[in-house]
């Protein structure tokens, strides 16, 4: 965390919006990663700020879509939550953003859904990007199964869940993201 407060300091000095914003969002992530929640909003908040005032709307959208999945690791399950979902949703749109970032952000939207408690919503999200990364991306499978077990778990689906949380560890362990494989192998202990 002292290492990025340094680059705050940098970052205060004579730079452009979009590096005070690039450095600001790097600030973010370090302070939400250490466990503080408040320091990263705020960093991503000042990012956030910068990144407007450039008028490149793919990194504004790729910002926010960064944002939002860094608030949901937080478990912030806030109204500026939903508005980066929000905001990225329309900037990936209107700017073609490659596929792998769409189906992101269409996993971090059911992410949010399962989180605010409409399931439904969140299956049929997460159904639908299942089949399209099935054969081409192997950790947005292994992300998508898993919220889907959780999903399916809170569905009342039992048995159908612990399937995909086994699919989801055996995916994260062969990619070699060993801390969302221990995630799920939680939701099967």
């Amino acid at each position: 965390w002292k290492e990025a407060l340094n680059l705050s300091e940098m970052a205060r000095g004579d730079c452009s919006p979009k590096v005070a914003g690039l450095a600001n969002w790097t600030i973010g992530n370090v302070g939400f990663m250490a466990g503080k929640d408040r320091e990263g909003v705020k960093y991503h908040q000042l990012a956030s700020q910068a990144l407007a005032s450039i008028n490149d709307v793919t990194q504004w959208g790729l910002f926010n879509k960064a944002s939002a999945h860094m608030r949901l690791v937080a478990n912030l399950l806030e109204p500026e939550t939903l508005e980066c979902i929000e905001r990225a949703e329309v900037a990936l749109e209107i700017t073609a953003a490659a596929e792998s970032d769409l189906l992101e952000l269409v996993i971090t939207r059911a992410w949010w859904e399962l989180e605010t408690g409409n399931l439904a919503r969140a299956n049929s999200l997460l159904h639908t990007v299942e089949e399209k990364v099935y054969d081409t991306y192997p950790f947005l499978l292994g992300r998508t199964l898993q919220l889907r077990s959780r999903c399916l778990h809170a569905l009342g689906q039992g048995d159908e869940a612990l399937a995909y949380a086994a699919k989801s560890e055996e995916i994260f362990n062969r990619v070699g993201a060993v801390v969302l494989a221990s995630e799920s192998r939680k939701i099967l202990d």
